[in-house]
């Protein structure tokens, strides 16, 4: 999964990455209940997201990302199918990054 070098990473990490899956984590995990305040809490679960990508970047599987999930849930909520999703989300959301960035670096060298 992955596999974006270190300076690609980086880049996703900050465009696309964390703004991601904080939609994620706010639209099918919402443990607290507080997506119907959107757009003025849309940032509610932020502060989780570096944990877990820096999971998914070490290779952790849909368990290991459900098992944080519920050990931060303040609700019951059964967050295993959201872990599926992550994990598919990370690995989809890098290879798009790489197609987006291709295609831009070829439109360039075609302008100039």
């Amino acid at each position: 999964m992955g596999g974006l070098r270190d300076e690609d990473y980086t880049k996703w990490y900050r465009r696309a990455g964390v703004p991601e899956l904080t939609q994620i984590l706010y639209w099918c995990w919402d443990p607290i209940g507080v997506n119907d305040g959107f757009p003025f809490n849309a940032d509610e679960y932020e502060e989780y997201v570096p944990e877990l990508l820096g999971k998914l970047r070490k290779g952790a599987d849909a368990a290991e990302v459900s098992g944080y999930l519920r050990r931060v849930e303040r609700e019951a909520h059964d967050p295993t199918d959201v872990g599926d999703r992550i994990v598919k989300w990370y690995g989809q959301s890098q290879q798009n990054w790489t197609n987006f960035t291709a295609r831009a670096a070829a439109r360039g060298r075609a302008r100039s």
